[in-house]
């Protein structure tokens, strides 16, 4: 969590003030979407017992593996493969807490750049639309009214915008977990 609040950190620092509200959807967007669709792999981590007695290093890549060594160093029962996990996960947790605090006390001392907009700033709705939606708008009024609603609550509700990529996220992550065993139903005889 401290990793992806750096990470909101550097965008924020990076992007231009104009393009602050999209760049700052897309990448909630992707975060939300990312954490939903990991859910059939955290469904498999238990799977990954051979591995850890295997002392593999491929788990270095993986984060809650780090957190394992952390585990094990704490409780006493750590091997040389495990004080190498535990020394992962100190320097991710240092480095994602000084990117957090850096990013933020920046952020904090350029608070009205990234935070107070002036009044007559747009609001990203009175873009000119392309002719064949305006076409359409002009043949359905009633599809036009629930066409510019429906991008208003998007443009302006972090909510909505969360609920929106949950939902999205959603099938493929279904999928998945059917694919790779979350959903098998017991074999045997049908009663």
């Amino acid at each position: 969590m401290l990793a992806l609040t750096g990470i909101n950190g550097l965008l924020l620092m990076c992007v231009p003030r104009a393009r602050l509200p999209a760049a700052s959807l897309a990448f909630r967007s992707t975060t939300l979407c990312v954490l939903v669709l990991s859910v059939p792999l955290a469904a498999r981590l238990p799977t990954i017992g051979p591995l850890i007695a295997s002392e593999s290093p491929l788990l270095g890549l993986a984060p809650p593996v780090w957190f394992l060594g952390v585990e094990r160093l704490l409780l006493g029962s750590s091997t040389l493969y495990f004080m190498r996990l535990a020394h992962i996960a100190a320097a991710a947790f240092v480095a994602a807490f000084l990117v957090a605090v850096g990013s933020y006390t920046y952020l904090y001392q350029q608070f009205d750049r990234v935070i107070l907009r002036p009044a007559d700033a747009p609001d990203g709705l009175r873009r000119r639309r392309p002719r064949f939606l305006r076409r359409l708008d002009e043949r359905r009024p009633a599809l036009a009214a629930i066409s510019h609603f429906t991008r208003a609550t998007f443009a302006r509700s972090p909510l909505h915008q969360s609920v929106f990529a949950a939902v999205a996220a959603a099938a493929p992550t279904t999928q998945g977990m059917g694919r790779s065993g979350g959903g098998r139903r017991p074999s045997g005889p049908a009663c």
